[in-house]
C-alpha cells in the first residue's frame, strides 16, 4: 500500500507541468484547449492500450519482466520526444 501511495503521489508531481505545457509551447492562446485535449485524448488511449499489450506479453512471454522494460522504453522514448520536439514555440 505504502508503494502504491507513493507511485501515485510521484505521478502527480508531475500533473501541473503537462497540463501547462500546452499553453507553453503554444504562441496563439486560441489553440490552447485544444491542444490540451488532444494531449488527454492520448493520455487516455495509452491508459486503455496498456493493460491489453501487458496482458499480452505476460501471457505471451510468461512473465513481468519485458512488459515492465517495454514500459520503461516508451517512457524514455516520450521523453525524449518532448524534450526534441519542444524545442521551440509551435507557430499555431
Amino acid at each position: 500500500m505504502a508503494l502504491l501511495v507513493a507511485g501515485m503521489f510521484a505521478y502527480s508531481l508531475s500533473s501541473g507541468c503537462y497540463w501547462a505545457l500546452a499553453t507553453d509551447v503554444l504562441s496563439t492562446p486560441r489553440f490552447v484547449a485544444s491542444v490540451g485535449s488532444i494531449q488527454n485524448f492520448g493520455g487516455f488511449l495509452g491508459g486503455a492500450f496498456a493493460p491489453v499489450a501487458t496482458g499480452f506479453i505476460v501471457d505471451r512471454f510468461g512473465g513481468f519482466d519485458l512488459a515492465l522494460l517495454v514500459t520503461a522504453a516508451l517512457a524514455l522514448v516520450s521523453a525524449a520526444m518532448y524534450a526534441l520536439v519542444l524545442r521551440r514555440k509551435m507557430p499555431l
